[in-house]
């Protein structure tokens, strides 16, 4: 038989293959963002929201929905996390050739360790962005700090440019960032290559 593919009809079918995965993995214990659409995206962040084990307590400020577990050090710290994450947009927009940054919010996820973070999404890691969603999630502890300008270039560099090669996406958002793996990047490039030639 056949099916004259129609916009209407595509878009169906991608609003049922969208629910079914997000159904999937949830019940999986991973997380998979798959479509950009505005329902799609309150579902992720609703996926999040709702995870066992999280009770989130929700910030807002002009470009984002900051996201902390309650009683949590970044709960303490929210009055700096709100400073760093306009910060941040600011040096990623200056990075990326932006003016003035009028986008939709972006949903910042912060939880307090490495242990937390795959009981949310499935594996451990110090920060992901899930850049269709304007989405990302970093660690905020007293001995951890992964909430900088890296994860959040992901996502504006894609709604800028849209997918990229990985090592100029990455490359950017190290830069973006001035660190690397909590060594100071400058600093870095000069104890290995104190002469700063090309050789």
């Amino acid at each position: 038989m056949f099916l004259m593919k129609t916009a209407k009809t595509t878009q169906i079918i991608n609003k049922v293959l969208t629910i079914i995965l997000l159904l999937f993995f949830s019940s999986c214990g991973k997380i998979i963002l798959i479509s950009p659409s505005e329902n799609t995206l309150q579902a992720s962040v609703n996926i999040l929201l709702n995870r066992p084990g999280f009770d989130w307590v929700e910030y807002e400020i002009d470009n984002f929905s900051i996201y902390v577990e309650r009683s949590s050090y970044a709960q303490e710290q929210v009055e700096w996390l709100k400073k760093n994450s306009e910060y941040a947009l600011n040096r990623v927009s200056l990075l990326l050739g932006i003016e003035v940054y009028e986008g939709p919010i972006f949903h910042q996820f912060v939880v307090s360790s490495r242990d937390k973070m795959k009981k949310l999404i499935g594996w451990e890691t110090n920060g992901i962005a899930f850049p269709r969603h304007r989405l990302y999630i970093e660690i905020l502890s007293e001995t951890l700090n992964s909430a900088s300008s890296h994860e959040l270039l992901h996502v504006v560099a894609f709604h800028e440019w849209g997918r990229t090669d990985s090592w100029i996406n990455e490359g950017l958002a190290v830069y973006a960032d001035d660190k690397w793996h909590g060594y100071d990047l400058h600093a870095l490039a000069h104890y290995l290559n104190p002469d700063y030639s090309l050789e």
